[in-house]
Formats: structure tokens, C-alpha cells, sequence
């Protein structure tokens, strides 16, 4: 589904109680439901959804937005009783992680909550 026309003030059409039918109704039909929502902290539209969603999961691009501004954004949405179930992290290069071999650079994986062991 599209966004459709531009409008002046998205946050409000969120608001509108035909934005609960179209969520309502959806549920009844899928079993996931992704919104791709603008950026939590210049806009309102996330929060706004965020609400109205069952969870957020916040994206956020290593090396290009600051940690702060991923700390704000946390803030901004459970401020408005927004349940944030994970972050995705994009462009993570392999030189940040501390135990990334060479060989391993081009295909890391983990698992959340895994400890590596001390040496």
C-alpha cells in the first residue's frame, strides 16, 4: 500500500479514526503488519503510529546518526507509551566490532546475548 498524496499534516490523518479501522481491519487479514514511518525525532508521524502499533523497532545507521539521537528517539516514543521490541542497526561495518577477524569481515553473525569468551 502507498502513502498516496502529499499532505500538509500527515500526524493528523494518523489520528483519525479511520487510521484504527484500516489498522483493525488489517489485523484481521495478516498476520504482520510493517509500517515504514519518517524519522522519530524531526517529525511526529512515528510516535503517532508508533501508539497505535503493537511494537516500533527503530533503524538506525551506524556511523551516520549520532547514538544520542538513537537515545532521543527511545525517549520521544516511550514518552507517549510506544513499546519498542528491537533497533536494527544498517551499514555496521565489520571495523567496529572488536572480534571480527579478516576472514570474517564480509560474513559476521551473532547472536543476541551470546558472550564471547575471555582469553
Amino acid at each position: 500500500m502507498t502513502c498516496g498524496e502529499r499532505t500538509p499534516n500527515p500526524a493528523e490523518l494518523l489520528s483519525f479514526p479511520e487510521m484504527d479501522d484500516l489498522i483493525q481491519d488489517l489485523k484481521q487479514e495478516f498476520d504482520v503488519i510493517l509500517f515504514d514511518s519518517s524519522p522519530t525525532l524531526p517529525v511526529t508521524d512515528s510516535a503517532v503510529l508508533g501508539a497505535k502499533a503493537d511494537g516500533v523497532i527503530l533503524v538506525y545507521q551506524a556511523g551516520k546518526t549520532a547514538r544520542q539521537a538513537l537515545f532521543r528517539s527511545k525517549i520521544q516514543l516511550e514518552n507517549v507509551d510506544v513499546k519498542i521490541i528491537g533497533v536494527v542497526i544498517n551499514n555496521l561495518k565489520a571495523k567496529y566490532i572488536e572480534d571480527v577477524t579478516p576472514y570474517q569481515k564480509y560474513r559476521y553473525y551473532g547472536y543476541y546475548g551470546e558472550e564471547k569468551e575471555k582469553e
